[in-house]
């Protein structure tokens, strides 16, 4: 018997969370306020300039969530 179906079925109440909807939008808010900030503050320099900036704000921005990812997923399997 594969554990699958219940693996699924796991994925799937947690993707339903409140929470889950909030932490998606919290993270594409950030995203998308980060790279305005970047775009208006770096009028001058060039495209490859600016994408390399955007791309490491959204890099360093992506692994804070995925290390409070790791926090909270780990505290609540202690609970």
């Amino acid at each position: 018997m594969t554990s699958l179906p219940i693996v699924r079925r796991e994925l799937l109440v947690t993707a339903r969370r409140a929470s889950t909807y909030w932490t998606r939008f919290i993270a594409a808010a950030s995203m998308i306020v980060i790279a305005l900030i970047l775009v208006a503050a770096n009028r001058w320099s060039s495209p490859a300039e600016l994408g390399h900036h955007i791309f490491v704000a959204l890099g360093v921005l992506a692994l804070g969530f995925s290390m409070l990812a790791g926090v909270f997923l780990t505290s609540d399997c202690l609970k």
